[in-house]
């Protein structure tokens, strides 16, 4: 993990970040309280999402992400709300984001990787340019 991803970790979570050192990230937790993790990404294991696909099906996975999807949104409006925590959140993320994989072998890595080229491409583009999906400067 690199210094930036572990910035990028504690905004995920909204923490404050202080230090990386070692693979571990110290911050600070909402309570004021100074913690520590290590934190090892999880590297995608194609051939088990192969085999998922090809064992449970491929409309049965994509049916699956689709009760996903909706546990995950219904998780953010709680989240948002106050009603649950990071924790719970990152659970559903967790969840979306197998799914997610599992229907990126079933159309395609290079297909669904040119859409996302051209996607962060715009969002690059607003973020630097301060223009939001309304087509509004922001301020």
């Amino acid at each position: 993990m690199t210094r930036e991803a572990a910035v990028k970790w504690c905004l995920d979570r909204s923490l404050i970040f202080v230090d990386f050192f070692n693979g571990s990230i110290i911050y600070v937790r909402p309570n004021g309280q100074i913690a520590q993790t290590e934190v090892q990404s999880v590297t995608r294991d194609d051939a088990l999402l192969r085999e998922a696909v090809s064992k449970l099906g491929s409309i049965n996975q994509l049916r699956q992400a689709q009760e996903e999807a909706g546990e995950l949104i219904a998780a953010i409006n709680q989240y948002s709300r106050g009603r649950i925590g990071p924790s719970v959140l990152a659970e559903e993320i967790a969840d979306m984001e197998i799914m997610i994989e599992q229907a990126r072998v079933i159309v395609g890595d290079a297909a669904v990787d040119e859409h996302k080229k051209f996607k962060l491409q715009r969002l690059r583009a607003m973020v630097e340019g301060g223009v939001g999906f309304d087509g509004v400067q922001g301020a």
